[in-house]
């Protein structure tokens, strides 16, 4: 299995600047959910490809495309994987957050919902389950229930910080929907829930799931030399 290309460009942008391979530069890099979309981060840890390039990774995982912002901001992190959409809020507010690379052109997500729910419609009213408000599953949840004329208040949207907790809430009859990526969609499609939309399929084109950074640490990086 390949490491993807955005793993790839991710090390190629920071090895740039980074010190020689012997003294290898700290780097902390925030995943911020179970997905698949993410994966190839750790393949890139596991095979030593940070190292080889001179890079001391240490992954750390803070829940959310908005909570990863906010740790760049603070200085606590120096790349995220994030939504695209919140990135470029942030930005229009005076945040300066660049992506630097993509994991996806789609919004890999599928909103799943109780057998007796047949249609987004029937959603109204109803309880369903994202990770957080700005995050991914957030800007899927808008899209989808948008998509069959559904505002945000004409149902409950519950922040339930991870994925599979979305599928756990659903199971446990708490929500009677919920937006949920690979591999949790395929896990609640064997439980027998149903598959309103999948977004990654019947959604636009959108960069759902990217890695971001601070315009400035790039420039940090080179006055460190």
């Amino acid at each position: 299995m390949k490491t993807s290309s955005f793993v790839l460009s991710l090390i190629a942008l920071v090895a740039s600047s980074a010190r020689p391979a012997a003294a290898q530069t700290p780097l902390r890099i925030n995943w911020t959910a179970v997905t698949g979309a993410q994966s190839g981060m750790f393949m890139a840890k596991q095979e030593g490809l940070f190292k080889k390039n001179g890079l001391d990774v240490e992954l750390i995982h803070i829940q959310s495309s908005s909570r990863g912002i906010q740790a760049i901001l603070a200085g606590e992190i120096a790349f995220s994987f994030m939504d695209g959409s919140n990135a470029a809020q942030a930005t229009l507010k005076g945040a300066n957050i660049v992506l630097v690379a993509g994991a996806t052109n789609r919004q890999v997500f599928s909103l799943m919902a109780k057998p007796e729910i047949k249609k987004i419609t029937e959603l109204r009213g109803k309880k369903i389950g994202i990770t957080r408000i700005g995050s991914s599953t957030h800007t899927s949840a808008l899209y989808a229930l948008g998509s069959a004329g559904l505002k945000p208040a004409d149902v409950q949207l519950l922040p339930l910080l991870e994925v599979p907790n979305i599928f756990t809430a659903l199971a446990a009859g708490q929500i009677e929907a919920g937006v949920v990526s690979p591999p949790t969609n395929a896990r609640a499609k064997r439980a027998g829930f149903v598959e309103l939309m999948n977004i990654a399929k019947e959604g636009p084109e959108f960069v759902s799931v990217a890695v971001g950074t601070s315009r400035a640490y790039p420039q940090l990086l080179v006055s460190e030399e």
